[in-house]
């Protein structure tokens, strides 16, 4: 070991100025770091050149739309000056999105019209008065196919009207022959109905016969039916919320959600409060929507009631409610029942309101501060996916 280290000793060069600026030299170097190749020119600083190059999905129904249109509702305008704003990119969103859903509803209806002629030849086999109505939102304007279709039974003779159900079993007897018929049952909730499932498309119907609680929803639907005829705007509000409570899970009374009679009152009383002489656009209307319901309007301390005027028309009112609670529900009176105030509560069942609440205000923020990716490439992707309504499920 000695010899080594004096034979390397030996061979030690001596240290001149020169080596010791060369070792300098090699130290000082920075280390060579793996990094994406820059340009030489100024582009490389220019923001577009980090931007993602991945393709925006465009949702299904701005697919038909002239490739200006959709520029537009994503705010990809190549005129700054003239870009438009939040509210018309949205509405000229929601438009395209009714005239798809339009599309749809047309496709549906031709079934759902067809198997109403055919259930309207077997009750007249059995009762030759008797025929079917569709009622609720089916018949207001207001439906959409991925809903279940309400159909009254009228005209049986009044000697069995005393038993509901006794009716609705023949029915049931005479639909199990019927081969456009997948599945059929009595079941008894608030009002006894005959459920149907047609085995075409497997769309659903309820079935249920003329009693006073029929009369009741049948008034309701004319109460609707008059209202999205004096209201262009309030059919493409109802069917955009439709949509996105379908979507969050929110629109089933079974499960707390809200009913789409609810949910179609609320829209008529936001449209009611607003100043006769407010020329809003669709868009604005859907932002004041979930902007009041989901951040303005207090739950556990006001109630909405009905009035008629001395017109005759019907108006809508806010109210304190004599007991609150800091527990966030629904009190919505029925305007089949104006006078009665806080007896007829539509919004009894939405024990989930607080998620209903959460919806509109996390959906309202999200397209007030909207920026587009792929997963959110409009506006109104904020609320309701790019590839459309999910089909209907038959099972």
């Amino acid at each position: 070991m000695r010899h080594l280290h004096e034979r390397l000793s030996d061979e030690d060069e001596p240290l001149t100025a020169g080596s010791v600026n060369h070792v300098t030299m090699k130290l000082s170097k920075p280390p060579k770091v793996l990094g994406h190749a820059m340009p030489d020119d100024d582009t490389a600083l220019h923001p577009g050149h980090f931007k993602r190059k991945t393709k925006l999905p465009t949702p299904v129904w701005l697919a038909d739309c002239p490739a200006d249109d959709i520029a537009s509702v994503r705010g990809s305008s190549t005129d700054d000056n003239n870009a438009p704003t939040l509210q018309h990119r949205l509405t000229t969103e929601v438009t395209a999105f009714v005239a798809y859903t339009n599309a749809e509803i047309e496709a549906a209806q031709a079934s759902v019209q067809e198997s109403l002629a055919r259930l309207n030849a077997c009750l007249e086999k059995q009762w030759p008065t008797a025929h079917a109505t569709c009622f609720g939102s089916f018949a207001s304007g207001l439906w959409l196919p991925s809903s279940d279709v309400d159909v009254v039974v009228q005209g049986i003779p009044t000697s069995l009207d005393d038993v509901p159900r006794r009716p609705l079993d023949t029915i049931e007897t005479l639909l199990r022959t019927e081969s456009w018929v997948g599945h059929v049952s009595v079941v008894g909730t608030k009002v006894t109905v005959l459920k149907v499932i047609l085995k075409a498309c497997g769309r659903r119907m309820d079935i249920a016969v003329e009693t006073a609680d029929t009369q009741q929803g049948l008034a309701a639907t004319e109460i609707l039916r008059a209202a999205v005829s004096s209201m262009p705007h309030m059919r493409p509000l109802v069917l955009v919320l439709k949509t996105f409570l379908r979507e969050k899970g929110l629109n089933n009374a079974f499960t707390g959600g809200l009913s789409s009679y609810a949910l179609v009152l609320l829209c008529l009383h936001y449209m009611l409060s607003r100043p006769p002489a407010a020329e809003e656009d669709v868009g604005a209307l859907v932002l004041g929507f979930l902007e009041y319901y989901g951040t303005m309007y207090d739950h556990t301390k006001r109630g909405i009631t009905w009035f008629v005027n001395p017109l005759g028309h019907l108006e809508s009112v806010e109210y304190e409610r004599k007991t609150s609670t800091k527990k966030c529900e629904l009190v919505l009176d029925d305007p089949i029942h104006p006078d009665d105030r806080g007896v007829y509560n539509v919004g009894a069942s939405a024990y989930a309101m607080v998620r209903v609440v959460a919806a509109l205000e996390n959906a309202f923020y999200a397209i007030e501060f909207h920026r587009t990716s792929r997963f959110t490439p409009t506006p109104l992707s904020q609320m309701i996916h790019w590839s459309g309504p999910a089909p209907l499920s038959t099972a």
